[in-house]
Order: C-alpha cells, then sequence, then structure tokens
C-alpha cells in the first residue's frame, strides 16, 4: 500500500504531546476523571471486518 501525504509541508511531531502511562492499568477501565457510564454493554463476541477502497476522491493523481 502507498500513502499520499495531502497536507503542506512535512510531519510535525511535537515532543511531549501525548503522555507517558505511569505503571500498567486496567485497560477496560475508563481513563480518570471521564464521568461515570448511564449504562454498561458487555461484548461477549465480535467480529470486525475494515474495508479500505482506492479511488480518486482528492483529484487527479495515482491511486
Amino acid at each position: 500500500p502507498q500513502v499520499r501525504w495531502l497536507a503542506p509541508g512535512p510531519l510535525r511531531v511535537l515532543p511531549g504531546h501525548f503522555g507517558v502511562p505511569r505503571g500498567e492499568r486496567d485497560r477496560l477501565r475508563p481513563p480518570p476523571g471521564l464521568p461515570p457510564p448511564c449504562a454498561r454493554l458487555v461484548l461477549r463476541d465480535l467480529s470486525l471486518t475494515w474495508a479500505l477502497f482506492g479511488g480518486r476522491d482528492f483529484g487527479p493523481g495515482p491511486a
């Protein structure tokens, strides 16, 4: 696969933009600071199909 960069200029990486987690945490629990949920839904079995399509949506050029 090929990726075509659509933004002007190079990709800027900002140091320290994403925080580093402190230790291990339960990945199923929400991050601290979020309000409690109104309802809870438990998924027991999940199938995911992800389809990617090529085309020329952004003008002429290779797809």
